[in-house]
């Protein structure tokens, strides 16, 4: 199954994937001044261009923070626009609170981002000094290790799999609208 990392942002968002050979990509859009629904509209270009390129069956999606409330309407119209894209597209989504993800990367749910920068290097062996890029990757290898339980060999990883929300594809028939 090929697997989407996806850490959505209004600035930047961050995405992790490997290609057929092996490789695996990361990096990040950027929205820079864009507001409104034209920063919407090129995230959700960026994002459909991503599920094609990645070949995605499984987008595995940082769900909201609420930290920020100021933000959280933006970013509550952000995340319906690309999980109704992937849904659209006949793509199953891993929904993952940000406390799952820290405690899948370093076992404890209110780890910093640095510590998920150095616990990627240790763990995975894999450089990033970008936080939203070492997001996205470990959203990657739990999409990865929710079909492979042997790469969550700590308890706190298979904890934090198990407090995620998984959304099935949609099926063909689902997808007929009427006119």
């Amino acid at each position: 199954m090929t697997i989407l990392g996806f850490d959505p942002s209004l600035q930047r968002s961050g995405y992790a994937y490997q290609d057929a050979a092996g490789q695996v990509y990361t990096g990040s859009i950027r929205a820079g001044t864009l507001r409104g629904y034209a920063r919407l509209a090129y995230i959700q270009t960026c994002f459909a261009e991503l599920l094609t390129k990645s070949q995605a069956q499984l987008v595995v999606y940082e769900t909201y923070s609420y930290a920020a409330p100021g933000r959280l309407c933006d970013l509550a119209e952000l995340g319906g626009v690309l999980k109704l894209l992937a849904w659209q597209r006949g793509i199953a989504l891993l929904l993952v609170p940000p406390t799952n993800l820290k405690q899948f990367a370093t076992g404890y749910g209110r780890a910093s981002k640095e510590a998920i920068v150095q616990a990627i290097a240790e763990r995975w062996r894999y450089t990033i000094s970008q936080f939203d890029e070492a997001d996205a990757f470990v959203l990657y290898m739990m999409g990865k290790s929710r079909d492979n339980q042997r790469l969550a060999r700590r308890s706190t990883a298979r904890q934090a799999l198990r407090g995620c929300q998984w959304l099935p594809p949609a099926s063909d028939n689902r997808l007929q609208f009427s006119q």
